[in-house]
Order: C-alpha cells, then sequence, then structure tokens
C-alpha cells in the first residue's frame, strides 16, 4: 500500500478561538465608539434646548414685561426642559427676586455644565455654575458664571 498524505482541510480549535477573539475586540471597540458619539449627540441636543428655552424666555419677556412665573407656567418651557432630561441631562433653572432676570443651565453628559441667561451669555463650565442656583434668587444677578 502506498502512504497516503491525508490532506486536511479543518480549523484547529486554537485558530478559531483567535478569530473569535479578534471579532470580539473589534465589536468592543465599535460599542465604545457609537457610545461616544450617542452621547456627544445628546449634548448637543441639550445644548439646543437650552439656547431654545433662551429665545422663548425673551419672548415670554416681551410679552409679560418680565420672567414672572416663566418656569412655572410656560409650556414650552416644560416640553424643553422635558426634553433635556429625556437626553440625559439634569437641568436646573431661576428667576431674580425682582423678576429681571433668570438663567438655566444643566449638567450634560460629558460631565460638564452649561449655562445660557437673560444676557444672552452661553457658557460651558466643568463644574456647576454657583451664581446660576440659589445665588441668582438672592442677589438678583442671575448670571451664567
Amino acid at each position: 500500500m502506498a502512504d497516503r498524505e491525508k490532506l486536511s482541510f479543518g480549523v484547529t480549535l486554537i485558530e478559531l478561538l483567535i478569530v473569535i477573539s479578534i471579532v470580539t475586540l473589534l465589536f468592543s471597540i465599535i460599542l465604545v465608539s457609537t457610545m461616544n458619539a450617542r452621547n456627544t449627540a445628546r449634548d448637543a441636543r441639550i445644548q439646543v434646548s437650552l439656547d431654545q428655552i433662551r429665545s422663548i424666555a425673551e419672548k415670554y419677556r416681551l410679552d409679560h414685561g418680565n420672567y414672572d412665573n416663566f418656569f412655572a407656567g410656560d409650556i414650552s418651557y416644560s416640553l424643553l426642559r422635558q426634553d433635556i432630561v429625556d437626553m440625559g441631562g439634569i437641568p436646573n433653572s431661576s428667576t431674580a427676586s425682582d423678576k429681571s432676570g433668570y438663567c438655566i443651565y444643566s449638567k450634560m453628559n460629558n460631565g460638564k455644565y452649561c449655562c445660557v441667561d437673560n444676557k444672552f451669555v452661553y457658557k460651558c463650565y466643568d463644574i456647576e455654575p454657583s451664581v446660576c442656583g440659589s445665588g441668582c434668587e438672592a442677589a438678583n444677578n442671575c448670571a451664567c458664571e
């Protein structure tokens, strides 16, 4: 009998494990990238909502003479605030005690805080703004500082 050389077209267990490891690594890289992109898109939407709140607050002031009850009674504000919450933001708003000013800020998904006020200031900070909040109401100085 002649020696037959057996040709093998199969895959070894080691080769299979290497392929599975590479595919898993590539999948995890793609997953992390899409999560970062999703959070960036959510933060952009929060920023747009903050800017829209500023626009409707100014319209409210023109109609009513001040910002009294804007954060409590305006349906457009309520919808935009809910949109911020739905996007993962944590909004906080204050009106000066004389109702002449306001500020609103939100914690973003990236950990920063973005703020708008009645002076048309839009800023983002690494820490929570100190003046926009309880200090706004007491000092009659609502500002994104």
